[in-house]
This record gives C-alpha cells, sequence and structure tokens, in this order.
C-alpha cells in the first residue's frame, strides 16, 4: 500500500479544520440563539403585558366600592394601574 503523500495530508487536515470551524459556527450561533431567548424571556417578566382595557382599574360597581355621590363613579375610577 501507498504511503500518503504530504499533500494528501495536508488536505486532510485542511477539511478537518474546516469541518471544526463549522462546528464552531454552529454552536456559536446556537449559544447566540439560546442567550436572545433568555434575555427576551427576563424582559417579558419585567414587563407584563397590558390587558385590553387600556389601564383603568375597574368601576365602583363590580368591585364593592360606594360610587361618589352625584357623578355614579368609583373615586378610583381617574387612577390608572399600577406599573
Amino acid at each position: 500500500m501507498p504511503e500518503p503523500s504530504i499533500r494528501g495530508i495536508e488536505m486532510f487536515e485542511y477539511e478537518m479544520h474546516e469541518m471544526r470551524a463549522a462546528e464552531l459556527h454552529s454552536e456559536a450561533a446556537h449559544r447566540r440563539l439560546v442567550r436572545e431567548a433568555r434575555a427576551a424571556r427576563r424582559a417579558a417578566a419585567r414587563h407584563p403585558v397590558r390587558d385590553a382595557s387600556g389601564g383603568r382599574v375597574s368601576t365602583g360597581s363590580d368591585t364593592g366600592w360606594e360610587t361618589t355621590p352625584g357623578t355614579g363613579t368609583s373615586p378610583t375610577d381617574h387612577f390608572t394601574r399600577a406599573a
């Protein structure tokens, strides 16, 4: 069996290098994706999504609050939801 040439060994090493570089690029992309997903999850936990009510607390009728005489509204109707 003939002994491999120097050029053949160099090509094999180059191909191995290219495969390893591709693996490292893929791993780095995966780590970036995981980091971005974690950051998005943390941001979502810090800033919960507001519901469609526009931030109004509620009316007196469903909270048990007495209505302000003459207005028919709760004393807290003019406040928005705290952050």
